[in-house]
């Protein structure tokens, strides 16, 4: 089981670990992804929610592989358009 934000019904948001454990490794690639996926892809906002800066969340997001979006649904992927 993958590390999961969950949203609680007062709005907040809590994490669900399994009990085996994670990494924090894969704690701060779920928690970026959380920020983008809540900032609809926007990483300066991002950023601002996880309390970084800019470039400190690319840095983080290149060494998590998170570097290269998915296209907009609708949008040819590069497989697409050779």
């Amino acid at each position: 089981m993958a590390v999961l934000p969950l949203e609680a019904a007062d709005g907040t948001t809590v994490l669900r670990v399994p009990n085996a454990g994670v990494s924090i490794e894969a704690l701060e690639r779920a928690l970026i992804v959380f920020a983008l996926v809540q900032t609809a892809g926007n990483r300066t906002h991002a950023a601002r929610l996880l309390g970084l800066t800019r470039s400190a969340l690319l840095y983080r997001m290149r060494k998590h592989g998170l570097d290269h979006p998915e296209p907009p649904p609708g949008e040819p992927t590069s497989e697409e358009t050779l």
